[in-house]
Parts: structure tokens; sequence; C-alpha cells
């Protein structure tokens, strides 16, 4: 059985969502009260990805602590506009059964939880449970915690398509064990993105071909574990498409 995660990141200023959800076999709740308890916190401490850091140490090492939970899993990802907020848990249940479908989860019974605030109708239950899955919404992150790092993969992910439509311009110092000299700024989007891909759900475009290097180092997303809501417009899709329809996997350094 496995666990799924749902949580989404709101960005006004683009005019779009993000939903992610991370399945894991794991149940990534206690790894993450655990972690709570490590840092000496309440296990129901949440940690809230969109808080700003600047200068908290604690709460930069809690995301980074968390990206390796994040790790243990894979993340798929919804894209709708904000003006269809409440056909996300549609598109959320959208997302699974093309997981399954394609492979990328397993058949079997899992349990797949949605944060608080995320509309899911009777029907989405229905489908949701002739694929094998219980959809259990409106879930406290603080109880289940698995949650947050949806969250932080959520607002990673806004961040990259954000930076994709011209709306986010940041650069941050590359750091130690980065690969590259620790003072050179990088790009936000880079940086998030070298945290994020290779947990991305997504399926290899080589077709058996090993000698196609470019092929081996370029994975699909869109079809497997993208799903561009139809309710998009034009502008948003295409821009979803540029960012994540095709992950690559080749060296960055």
């Amino acid at each position: 059985m496995g666990n799924i995660y749902f949580d989404e990141s709101i960005r006004d200023s683009g005019k779009f969502i993000v939903g992610a959800a991370i399945y894991s076999e794991q149940d990534l709740t206690a790894l993450v009260h655990d972690l709570w308890k490590e840092f000496g916190l309440p296990p129901t401490h949440e940690y809230k990805s969109s808080a700003l850091k600047g200068a908290d140490e604690s709460g930069r090492k809690q995301r980074s602590q968390l990206y390796g939970i994040l790790q243990k899993g894979r993340v798929g990802l919804v894209i709708c506009p904000t003006s269809h907020r409440k056909e996300l848990g549609k598109y959320a249940v959208a997302l699974l059964k093309q997981l399954l479908a394609t492979g990328l989860i397993p058949s079997g019974q899992h349990v797949f939880y949605l944060d608080e605030g995320i509309i899911v109708s009777t029907e989405d239950i229905q489908e949701a449970a002739v694929v094998g899955v219980l959809l259990n919404p409106a879930q406290d992150s603080r109880i289940t915690a698995g949650l947050q790092v949806a969250d932080l993969a959520a607002h990673s992910t806004g961040g990259m398509l954000l930076e994709q439509m011209g709306l986010l311009k940041k650069t941050v110092r590359a750091g130690e064990n980065s690969g590259y000299d620790p003072d050179l700024q990088i790009e936000i989007g880079f940086e998030l993105w070298a945290n994020l891909r290779y947990y991305l759900f997504q399926v290899s475009t080589a077709n058996g071909d090993e000698t196609d290097q470019i092929a081996l180092a370029n994975h699909k997303m869109e079809g497997f574990g993208l799903y561009i809501a139809p309710s998009c417009p034009e502008d948003l899709a295409k821009n979803a498409r540029a960012r994540f329809g095709e992950n690559y996997l080749g060296c960055i350094h």
C-alpha cells in the first residue's frame, strides 16, 4: 500500500496553481514528526514553505531535511489557473488516474491525503475508489505531516514556473558541495530544479536506443507525471510545458 500526499501553491502573480502529489510506500508523516522531534520541536510543528527564510538558519535547515524526506518518494504535478481553484481536487484525481494508467504508481490499495481547502466531490471520491484509492480530504498538515513535504514540492515548482514566465528573478549562492564555485550566483529556478529533478515522475524518451545520448538524458513528464488542466489558458499551458514537459537528467556541472 502506498501513501499519496497532495498540497498546492497558489501563485496569484502568475494566475496559476501548482499542485504536488508525493507518492511513497513509506509513511512520510511519521518521518516528518520524527524530524521535528530531532529539532527539539513538537511533532505537530508545521513547516510553511512560503514563509520567508532570510537569516532564519533553523528554517533553512528544516527545509534541507524535508528535501531529504521528499527524496524517499516521487512527485507528480498538476497545473491549473487560479480561477479554477475549486476544481483542483478533481484535477488531483485526474493526475492520480494518469499515474496509475501509465504504471508510474503500481495498482493496489493506496491512501490519498489532500490538504485542507482542497475541495473534492462525492464523484471524485468514487472515481478514486474505482482505481483502489481511498481519498482522505481536508487533512490538517500538522497531523498528516507528509503534506508538509508536498507543500515544499508545490512551492518549489511554483517558483520554477514563475521564473519560466519571467515573473521571478532571483539568484542565490551556489554553496558548498554544489559542484560549482560556492560563491557563484545561480538562478533560483535552477537551484530548485536541481533539488527535484531526479524525484519527478517521468519516463525515458530513448525508446531502447542506448546510443541516443540526448534522448537518454531527457525524460518526458507531460502525460505521465505532469497533468495540465484543460482549463489552463494557452499561455499558461505553454509555459508549463516549457518548464515541466520534459526533464533533463544529464550532467549539469
